[in-house]
């Protein structure tokens, strides 16, 4: 194979500029799940175009938001890194019970080893 010259870092494949998005609204979640091909549904299978349906919380650059299972018509609370150019899930959560506190929500981060708990969160 030919050399390009082109030396591309080991994560070329990451976004850029989501380590300060915890202040996204609504429309920019949807649009950023909506780039990547993730359409919102609601129970009856209908897009969802109002972003006021939406429940999510963002650490750092992960997001934890409210998804529903169609089949079974379970809501579950779903974590995603935002860094990414897919919308591949880490990690989901029964809604019952689930805690949205931003200390919980970076406890589970922790646990997860997907931040360290130092450099003040």
């Amino acid at each position: 194979m030919k050399d390009t010259g082109i030396n591309l870092p080991e994560d070329w494949w990451r976004g850029e500029g989501y380590d300060h998005c915890e202040h996204w609204t609504k429309e920019a979640v949807l649009n950023w799940f909506g780039d990547r091909g993730h359409i919102f549904t609601d129970e009856d299978g209908d897009e969802i175009t109002n972003a006021a349906h939406l429940e999510f919380k963002i650490i750092k650059n992960f997001i934890f938001i409210v998804m529903i299972e169609l089949c079974g018509r379970q809501y579950d609370v779903v974590l995603f890194e935002l860094d990414s150019m897919c919308a591949e899930e880490y990690m989901s959560w029964p809604i019952k019970d689930f805690s949205w506190e931003r200390k919980d929500l970076i406890n589970l981060l922790y646990k997860m080893k997907l931040i360290k708990k130092e450099g003040g969160v």
